[in-house]
């Protein structure tokens, strides 16, 4: 029979693929993407079981390879059970009786004038053999069977029985009535008179009448007479035998039985080598399919963020997106996709991520070409940079990769200043502030603070802006004790900048 998945006695499936190539799902090079299975074992009459599975150029290849050997890499696991019928409960009652009488006697009476022998042997045999056996087997405990109503059953058999078999009056044991061995025999002599003989005769009908009671008399005797007062004695011999057997045997047999029925596993695997020797010449069941057809392409498409603006997701940048788009035109749907690379996946070493789409059997060049559109998201800035601007328009083209960089400029400054000047005049410090315009905003780029005590003369910075945006800067000078000044604010136009203190008069508290 099927076992189900929930039964809770057989949680096997019905059947198990064995493979270690089907197997292999997990891990980056996993051989089997996918392994689809019905679940259930062709265990009735036209009944099937299918198995499908997606596999690479790797896992493809050597499950190919197995199939053309004795034994394949695949082998089916069938699971399921039978039911059994066992005997839970079985008691046999067997009764038997047997009362046997016999009776035998044997009587010899000779007489002769006035001599007399008589001879007596009687035999009474009275046996009695009986017995009730009583056999139970019981398994209900361990199959979970109740079987009260039969021992209810058997206990009211056999106290019955017992009753019966040992009632010497009415039941099985009652004694048979004894056989009388004088039944027939006359122990008494006959006299007779020998010259009426009729007479003699009569008397003896007379003597057997008064012994056998009710036996009949033979018509031919004559009616009684006078007896005669003083007769002879004359021969009277008797021979009497009875050989009387009485048998009487009372038998009972009960069968009382309970069965049930248990669900008995089992399980067994075969392989599937030796199919291809059978099928592999049908292309139904085995054909080779080359996967660089126009229909199984794929062309994988990298977008590699440009490393120099690394840094620049610390400090502006929270992230960038890529929206993709495949349009084919031959009546296929097109193929999107997405990618986003941000400052998390920079700390673990990821700069460039990759989309694919099939070529889905267009066999021109055609199928090179694709659009995209670039999102960048600055930080403190709640509207994003698109490229292009228009949300609708998108960028065409048909490069196996494409570099991702910021729609910014990024520049290098190095800012120096006399330390021992600082000391003399008096300069705690100085804050340099560039400005520019940053996402389309006019904004404070960067802070940079030179002290007295540092210990480097020069400090070395980068600054992102706009393209085509220039950048200004603004000196902001502490004195010790004569105040602060700020300086005008100075266009930017070389990447080295000197640091000269004002002169003493400038500053105001």
């Amino acid at each position: 029979m099927q076992p189900k998945k929930d039964d809770p006695e057989i949680v096997t499936p019905s059947f198990d693929i064995v493979s270690a190539i089907l197997s292999n799902k997990e891990g980056e090079n996993a051989m089997t993407r996918t392994v689809v299975t019905s679940g259930y074992a062709p265990l009735t009459p036209g009944s099937k079981a299918a198995v499908a599975s997606l596999l690479n150029q790797n896992g493809a290849t050597l499950l190919w390879n197995s199939f053309t050997g004795p034994n394949s890499d695949v082998s089916v696991s069938l699971h399921g059970y039978y039911e059994a019928a066992v005997r839970a409960y079985n008691a046999i009652v067997t009764a038997e009786m047997n009362v046997i009488y016999s009776h035998f006697s044997q009587m010899t009476a000779k007489q002769e004038g006035y001599n007399k022998k008589q001879i007596r042997q009687v035999i009474d045999d009275l046996q009695k053999k009986g017995g009730l056996k009583v056999e139970v087997f019981d398994r209900s405990a361990g199959l979970g069977i109740k079987t009260s109503d039969m021992d209810g059953i058997l206990s009211l058999i056999t106290n019955k029985l017992t009753e019966i078999m040992f009632d010497t009056k009415t039941g099985w044991s009652k004694e048979p009535e004894m056989v009388d061995p004088n039944l027939g025999f006359d122990p008494r002599g006959r006299q007779g008179d020998k010259t009426e003989s009729g007479q003699v005769i009569s008397d003896i009908g007379d003597a057997m009448s008064d012994v056998m009671g009710s036996l009949p008399i033979l018509g031919w005797f004559s009616p009684k007479r006078e007896k005669n007062t003083n007769p002879q004695y004359i021969t009277d011999n008797q021979y009497v035998m009875k050989d009387i057997k009485n048998i009487r045997t009372q038998k009972f047999y009960l069968n009382l039985s309970k069965s049930t029925t248990i669900k008995v596993p089992f399980h067994t695997a075969g392989n599937l080598g030796g199919l291809y020797a059978e099928l592999g010449e049908d292309e139904k069941y085995f054909r080779i399919v080359n996967m660089d057809d126009p229909d199984f392409q794929k062309r994988e498409i990298n977008f590699q963020l440009d490393t120099k603006f690394n840094d620049a997701f610390d400090e502006i940048i929270n992230f960038v997106s890529v929206v993709f788009r495949k349009k084919y035109g031959n009546g296929q749907e097109d193929v999107t996709s997405q990618i986003m690379i941000n400052g998390d996946d920079l700390k673990k070493g990821i700069t460039s991520k990759s989309i694919t789409y099939p070529r889905l059997g267009i066999t021109n060049s055609d199928w090179l070409n694709y659009e995209y559109q670039v999102v960048w998201s600055f930080k403190g800035r709640q509207d994003v940079v698109r490229y292009p601007k228009e949300i609708n328009k998108w960028i065409s083209t048909a490069d196996a990769s494409i570099p991702l960089s910021p729609p910014l400029v990024k520049e290098f400054i190095e800012i120096d200043g006399d330390r021992e000047q600082f000391v003399s005049d008096s300069i705690s410090s100085v804050n340099v502030s560039f400005a520019s315009v940053l996402g389309g905003e006019k904004k404070v780029v960067k802070n940079v603070v030179l002290r007295a005590t540092d210990q480097s003369a020069t400090s070395k910075i980068s600054l992102y802006h706009d393209l085509d945006a220039p950048v200004v800067y603004q000196n902001t000078w502490y004195n010790k004790r004569r105040g602060q000044h700020k300086a005008n604010m100075s266009l930017l136009s070389t990447s080295y900048l000197f640091m000269q203190p004002p002169a003493k008069e400038d500053f105001k508290k």
